[in-house]
């Protein structure tokens, strides 16, 4: 971009050679003076533009300056962490007004804050915290984490095959002993050959983590420390028990755990336990595969920082030579450049491989759901259990498709203290739960007086189908289960009470839950729109009940809360309704019933404004601007407490979609302070007749302080957070605004 100004030359040179073609008739002394001037003032343009681009500063070097020790971290390192200048923060948070009042509380509890800061274990922590924390794992850590947790699911299948087999022995012939679980688990996970795959390729990935000293000295005997408790280790260990040999590399010092020296300890001294459990040849796979493992463990200094490393050689302990070779020359570190120059806290960034690692293992249920199938072929001690092995199998695929449109990306993020505290992360994947691309409707909800609490976000409806079916295949294996156990022979109150529980359930309120959740699931979820927004404000008003006194009646603030949601289909909106109403008829005929006290079915109240049409029930004491209510519109779906609020949301609710692109929220702070202030002066003037005389005179020792507390909250005016797509990453933003 420097260069743009080049324009200017060829402008100038055509300005020239026209003027001089202009006056041929004039002498050559003339044309020559034209040429010189001409080169003259092209000359001075390229010295006037000279200096610009050479006193352009080095965005990555800016940056470097203030990572900290990112700037030695290798460029292929897979994830890492930094805070910056604890110290310094904890100054700023204690001089605010909140930690002012924190510190008051304390002194009055008889301790000091001086005396704290000054104890000698804390002075340590400040000394490791104070300038500057970090932790990071190199390159390879993405395939580790992949064996760990390989290993992991494949644990979690065991567990559950070995759970159901010895609850089927225990209940049918009572041969099983759950004390033998864990043993009887872990024996059929070791034998497993992805389990031992696993354990071979596995291995400890470089690892750094440490703290700044700036003061040499500090730093210096901080290092000594920890080689000296490396020395103890090697000095510590017992004849014929020797697994560490020294280490070292440059001046890092320490010690190696030699997998060759773990295995011949294992062959002398639990062999015959291990061979017992695990068998003659699972156990000679392992001892062969942990004879070819070393760990390493290293302390030493780089530039100005306390370095601990650990890894699987002493070769992985690598430094870069230059920013331009570290980490923040990545590609997947290019968005942390733009805040080069900003007050930065801390830093955090993963990888996108190891990133990818972790979203391949984020199901739940499926290991355990396949281990409970496995369990069931083993045993006939609960019956057919057919209809649940069916349940089970679909649970897992509907996982499997629920997962599947998540892409996982790089992740990174910064945080720095700029009106605040604030949170920018960027994701190189998706969130298909989202629609971060569509414009919205409701986005000015949240623009209204008093506003204690607002979002607004747009569904991805693909995805939330998704997510239903995944709801429903937990709920339907979930009755199943308790349905396939309550049916077994088992002596035990507690399970004769679930037993009874059950039938009555099933005998009496089963179908009308399943009718009541395909109104909300086939009717109104279909009714609805992708868009929605939930609103609560200062602007409610108590309901006029008698014994409240009139000045709190009159001068109280009551939230109101309403959730709002597009509509694409209203008759399928009006079509739940009526489901959901006789549902509810057929409940309380029940219930009837079951108590002996007839409870007759409310009628609910409509009105219709401006096109929305609502529905109230009669409830004693309550008024339009405190009532349970819907409204409906062509557009638009309220459920809130307040009619008067429905209202005024629809009124801003805009027929073109025009709010940008992305999902928000926000808490704010000064109508919590009105609404917190607010009854604790009411209740200070009127609450000797509403509460018990002790409660009162404890709310009135205690009001100096939650009043000096909500003054301290003075500060804070709100906390937001904010998803957006931009290009092919999402932009978050996490934000502590203060004052």
């Amino acid at each position: 971009m420097e260069h743009s100004n080049y324009f200017i030359l060829p402008i100038i040179a055509a300005g020239a050679v026209s003027f001089s073609s202009c006056n041929k008739q004039e002498s050559n002394t003339v044309t020559d003076e034209a040429t010189e001037t001409t080169t003259d003032v092209v000359a001075k343009v390229e010295e006037a533009l000279k200096p610009a681009v050479e006193q352009k500063p080095d965005v990555l070097e800016v940056l470097a300056k203030q990572a900290g020790f990112a700037k030695f971290l290798p460029q292929k390192t897979d994830a890492f962490w930094t805070l910056y200048d604890g110290a310094g923060l904890a100054q700023k948070l204690r001089g605010s007004k909140l930690g002012k009042f924190a510190e008051t509380m304390v002194e009055e509890q008889g301790a000091s804050m001086d005396d704290l800061l000054t104890n000698p274990d804390f002075q340590k922590f400040a000394e490791i915290a104070g300038e500057e924390l970090f932790f990071a794992v190199g390159e390879g850590t993405a395939a580790q984490a992949d064996n760990l947790l390989k290993a992991s699911a494949a644990s979690n299948f065991y567990q559950m095959r070995s759970m159901v087999e010895l609850c089927g022995k225990m209940l049918g012939d009572g041969s099983g002993d759950m004390s033998g679980f864990d043993e009887e688990y872990l024996k059929d996970w070791a034998k497993d050959p992805k389990t031992l795959e696993s354990f071979k390729q596995a291995s400890m990935p470089p690892m750094y983590l440490g703290f700044k000293v700036s003061d040499k000295d500090t730093r210096e005997s901080y290092v000594a420390q920890l080689q000296g408790l490396a020395g103890m280790a090697l000095g510590a260990q017992v004849e014929d028990e020797t697994i560490l040999e020294a280490a070292d590399h440059g001046e890092f010092n320490g010690f190696a755990v030699k997998g060759a020296l773990l295995a011949e300890m294992l062959e002398k001294e639990e062999k015959e336990e291990m061979t017992e459990v695990l068998g003659e040849q699972t156990f000679k796979d392992f001892k062969e595969a942990v004879s070819s493992k070393n760990i390493v463990m290293l302390a030493g200094t780089h530039d100005d920082y306390v370095v601990i490393f650990i890894g699987s050689s002493v070769e992985q302990l690598n430094f870069a030579a230059s920013p331009a070779e570290s980490v923040l020359a990545d590609k997947g570190m290019e968005f942390a450049q733009q805040y080069a120059g900003g007050n930065l806290v801390s830093m955090l960034y993963m990888s996108e491989e190891l990133s990818k690692t972790t979203m391949k293992y984020s199901s739940s249920l499926k290991e355990p759901a396949l281990g409970i199938l496995a369990g069931l072929k083993e045993t006939d001690t609960f019956g057919d259990t057919r209809v649940l092995e069916t349940l089970l199998t679909d649970l897992v695929q509907r996982e499997k498709d629920y997962y599947a449109p998540f892409k996982a990306g790089r992740f990174g993020s910064v945080a720095m203290l700029d009106e605040g505290f604030k949170v920018e992360s960027y994701y190189g994947g998706n969130a298909p739960t989202v629609d971060l691309k569509a414009k919205r409707r409701l986005s000015k909800v949240s623009e209204g007086e008093d506003v204690i609490f607002s979002a607004n976000w747009v569904n991805n409806p693909a995805q939330t189908e998704l997510s239903l079916e995944y709801l429903e295949a937990i709920g339907s294996t979930g009755y199943q289960v308790a349905k396939q156990m309550s049916g077994l022979e088992i002596d035990n109150s507690n399970f004769g009470e679930f037993t009874a529980g059950f039938a009555m359930f099933e005998g009496v309120f089963k179908k009308e839950v399943l009718d009541v959740w395909g109104a909300l699931r086939d009717d109104l979820g279909k009714g609805l729109g992708a868009e929605s927004a939930v609103v609560i404000d200062l602007k409610g008003e108590l309901p006029t009940m008698p014994m409240i006194p009139e000045a709190m009646l009159k001068q109280g603030k009551v939230p109101r809360f309403s959730y709002l949601s597009t509509v694409s289909d209203r008759s399928k909106i009006g079509l739940s309704w009526d489901k959901l109403n006789t549902t509810a008829e057929k409940l309380l005929k029940q219930a009837s019933a079951m108590s002996g006290m007839e409870m007759p079915m409310q009628r609910p109240f409509k009105s219709e404004s401006s096109g929305l049409t609502s529905w109230t029930f009669q409830i004693p004491f309550t008024h339009q601007n405190c009532i349970p209510n819907i409204s409906v519109s062509d557009d638009l779906f309220i459920f809130g407490t307040s009619s008067d609020q429905s209202s005024e949301l629809s009124a801003v609710f805009e027929k073109e979609a025009a709010g940008a692109p992305l999902s928000e929220a926000q808490l704010n702070f000064k109508p919590l302070r009105e609404l917190s202030l607010n009854w604790l002066n009411l209740v200070h003037e009127h609450g000797a007749d509403l509460i018990g005389e002790n409660e009162f005179e404890e709310l009135e020792e205690a009001k100096p302080y939650l009043e000096a507390l909500i003054e301290a909250s003075d500060e804070m005016e709100y906390i937001r957070v904010e998803n957006k797509q931009e290009g092919n990453e999402i932009h978050g933003t996490l934000h502590f605004k203060t004052k």
